[in-house]
């Protein structure tokens, strides 16, 4: 990769995480970090093991059991043997969890929406159409196994 091309994705990437705001400690206006909103995302969409979502998140399996561990303490996770494999657990949403995940959902669609407020239809198509094609081509490489 030719150091110009290299410049301009990183560039990308800053300009990426800024529109977003990713790097505030409290994702979206949330009482969630980005890490803790994520994990409670995946664990929503059937994610629900330690394993699982180290390998989802390609994340240190310390750093997610002890978000978890925190996670449970707010009382957003519950955290029970698995029957089928005692060594593991089994990690479900709580009341207070799903209404913090709808409540994240909710501010990211806003925040996207925001966003992309001005863009012609056309612009639109333009940018998703060039993002999923970003993803077929780097996930050939360097996939991501969303597969439980």
């Amino acid at each position: 990769m030719k150091k110009e091309e290299l410049a301009q994705i990183r560039q990308f990437n800053r300009f990426y995480t800024t529109q977003l705001n990713l790097m505030d400690h409290h994702h979206l206006g949330s009482t969630t970090t980005l890490l803790e909103g994520r994990i409670m995302l995946e664990i929503s969409y059937g994610y629900r093991t330690v394993n699982q979502l180290v390998k989802i998140l390609n994340l240190d399996k310390g750093y997610v059991s002890r978000t978890i561990k925190q996670l449970v303490g707010r009382q957003w996770l519950k955290s029970a043997v698995d029957p089928q494999d005692r060594r593991s657990k089994i990690l479900t949403l709580t009341a207070q969890g799903r209404q913090v995940v709808d409540q994240v959902n909710k501010s990211s669609d806003e925040q996207v929406q925001t966003i992309l407020a001005a863009l012609s239809a056309d612009e639109l198509a333009t940018v998703v159409r060039d993002m999923n094609e970003i993803q077929e081509i780097v996930n050939r490489y360097h996939p991501v196994d969303f597969g439980k």
